[in-house]
């Protein structure tokens, strides 16, 4: 396996993705030759969600859960995990892997698609924050974190699902780890499970 991509360097996707093959770091990703990263027992895997799987691990590569220092792409791998036991469609699983991947890293959304396809761009378009700081750097917290409730409340019931695992990940780490900020935390989601209909 090649040399990982370390934190500080910028690491882009190579464009041109193809089916049947492609290579990255000295391995030949693709149709029927993705090696298995996966140690997440339950989740069925396809060529579509491995490929999810090892994008994920790169692009978050050097990232760390705020509480814990865990590596974050097990949170991501939670997430799917989570998914999968509610739907093994391949694609909910790989945009479960990348549903942090555009908000997170240098990862665009024109990647994603370029190599996953419409449907799983489409999933993880809808699951990155869009009312964020640096889009409204003058508008507050509570004023974006307002609209982003309401603009989940549109997203697809596929992108909810993911939501709803990603949250359900999320809050358990919160509350064990901040109680304090869990209180903020816990009102904005639940502003955000109301906008969504549950």
């Amino acid at each position: 396996m090649g040399s990982s991509p370390t934190s500080s360097a910028k690491w882009r996707v190579p464009l041109g993705w193809l089916a049947t093959g492609v290579e990255y770091q000295g391995i030949i990703i693709g149709k029927g030759s993705t090696p298995s990263l996966s140690a997440n027992k339950g989740i069925i895997m396809s060529s579509l969600v491995e490929r999810a799987e090892y994008i994920a691990r790169r692009v978050h590569d050097g990232q760390f859960r705020k509480y814990t220092r865990e590596p974050y792409f097990l949170h991501v791998c939670n997430v799917a995990r989570r998914v999968a036991k509610i739907d093994n469609r391949p694609e909910l699983i790989a945009a479960a892997f990348l549903h942090d991947s555009v908000e997170d890293t240098d990862l665009t959304i024109e990647e994603v698609g370029e190599m996953f396809g419409l449907e799983v761009a489409e999933l993880v378009y809808d699951l990155t924050d869009h009312f964020t700081k640096e889009n409204y750097p003058n508008m507050n917290r509570a004023k974006r974190k307002s609209l982003e409730a309401v603009r989940l409340g549109t997203i697809s019931n596929d992108a909810k699902l993911i939501k709803l695992c990603d949250l359900a990940d999320n809050t358990s780490s919160i509350v064990e780890h901040d109680p304090g900020f869990a209180k903020i935390y816990l009102k904005e989601k639940a502003d955000i499970l109301e906008a969504m209909g549950y």
